[in-house]
């Protein structure tokens, strides 16, 4: 790294391939059998959140011709089957059933249905009238989302329903690296690299039937270094990159 702060620099340098075959395979493997349960998981009675994490790959490099032409290549994946603990606003299952409850400026506790509430008028005519999709919306939510959370909510229309929202991600990582000794005498040499990342990482749903939202990330690499041997005191490089 060379710089300071917002000036630092990261030089990176990737393995080339030799007159020599060379490889190599791994494995490591994450799972839950000795992690804990998040509290708040705990307290709303929600079980333990999955996280199985496989990171493995593999590179080779060798001789394309010999002590002329070597090519490296280097693979790497990652695949995690996890759950994230969230908690969204849900009606309560007395909201479900059409009732409204609230306190007054008096501090009075009430409870209004909404056939309650499609009686009031003023001078006789009818102020309001609930809309009995919007109760059945109610109902429908409190029944599939019961409240198990009461960190969210008024605690008395809305409460917080937590669950484990699965959040898989998926990561490919390719590199690729070409050197070429132009001449014997290896003044002149040419080499390229290429990378490819084909990533995605998954989004907790707003709620556990509804779709998720994944983040897909692509990027793609590239530089080319050619580098001459003056003298045995001097040397010249230029190199191209593109991201």
């Amino acid at each position: 790294t060379k710089g300071r702060s917002s000036g630092a620099q990261i030089s990176l340098i990737t393995k080339s391939g030799s007159n020599e075959w060379r490889g190599a395979l791994y494995e490591y493997h994450r799972n839950i059998a000795t992690s804990a349960n998040a509290w708040f998981n705990n307290a709303s009675g929600v079980k333990r959140p999955k996280l199985i994490r496989n990171l493995f790959g593999g590179r080779l490099g060798g001789p394309i011709i010999k002590d002329r032409l070597f090519f490296f290549y280097n693979y790497e994946g990652m695949r995690e089957a996890k759950d994230a603990g969230v908690s969204r606003l849900v009606p309560t299952a007395s909201l479900g059933a059409g009732t409204i409850r609230f306190d007054d400026s008096t501090g009075q506790a009430w409870n209004i249905t909404a056939a309650q509430i499609n009686t009031f008028t003023l001078s006789g005519v009818p102020v309001v009238d609930v809309n009995t999709a919007v109760t059945s919306l109610f109902a429908s939510a409190a029944s599939r989302y019961p409240v198990n959370d009461f960190t969210l909510g008024d605690g008395r229309n809305t409460g917080g329903f937590r669950f484990n929202a699965p959040v898989p991600v998926k990561q490919n990582g390719h590199t690729a690296r070409f050197d070429w000794n132009v001449t014997r005498d290896q003044k002149h040499t040419v080499s390229f690299r290429g990378n490819y990342q084909q990533d995605i990482t998954g989004a907790a749903p707003y709620l556990p039937d509804t779709p998720p939202t994944n983040l897909w990330s692509h990027p793609l690499g590239m530089a080319v270094t050619h580098t001459w041997l003056v003298k045995s005191n001097m040397t010249n490089r230029f190199s191209y990159g593109l991201t």
